[in-house]
């Protein structure tokens, strides 16, 4: 089950970005597949029997792969751009509320 789609801001960033979840899926439910342009959090079918009644609280978080003389060449050092480019996405925190019974 397909519940959201990263895409970065920064078309640099493209291809040059890892998401993880950092916390929140004590249980390993919740996975991030990465594809060529974005990443996807989602519900593997086989973890689609394991998710409860309730709420989850997700943190994910992007790391970048560029390396840091790439980082100062694409910002042309603009500190906010570098920030962006050095650190994607900090920490995105997402709320999931689950009812069973409609399933």
């Amino acid at each position: 089950m397909k519940l959201l789609d990263l895409v970065p801001s920064h078309s640099p960033l493209k291809q040059n970005v890892r998401y993880h979840v950092e916390s929140g899926n004590g249980k390993g439910i919740f996975k991030i597949v990465q594809h060529q342009t974005h990443a996807t959090l989602l519900v593997p079918k086989d973890k689609f029997n394991a998710l409860q009644s309730g709420s989850y609280n997700l943190v994910i978080k992007g790391i970048s792969t560029l390396d840091d003389d790439v980082i100062g060449i694409l910002s042309e050092n603009v500190d906010t751009i570098r920030r962006d480019l050095r650190n994607p996405l900090p920490g995105l925190e997402i709320f999931i509320s689950v009812d069973n019974t409609s399933f």
